[in-house]
């Protein structure tokens, strides 16, 4: 069987659904279980500092502030503007 035949006979449908990464994978999510004590101290002290200037009652929960944190690689002011900009 000619190859260009394989390929035409393929359903896409069936490919893509083998790869389910995306789903399955959000990089700005943190697993706390696998990261360092040290990482672990900053976003506390992080979310501390952020809760701080915000305020505690805010509308953004602590996960979120904590995920912010991550992707500004632990950057305090860059979270707060992040925060502020939710309003």
């Amino acid at each position: 069987m000619s190859r260009h035949r394989a390929v035409r006979n393929l359903d896409i449908d069936d490919i893509l659904d083998e790869d389910e990464y995306e789903s399955e994978y959000d990089e700005n999510q943190i697993d706390e279980t696998e990261i360092s004590n040290e990482d672990l101290d900053k976003l506390d002290d992080g979310l501390a500092y952020v809760y701080s200037i915000i305020g505690e009652d805010t509308i953004l929960t602590a996960k979120e502030i904590k995920e912010a944190l991550w992707y500004y690689y632990f950057d305090r002011e860059e979270t707060i503007d992040w925060a502020l900009g939710m309003f």
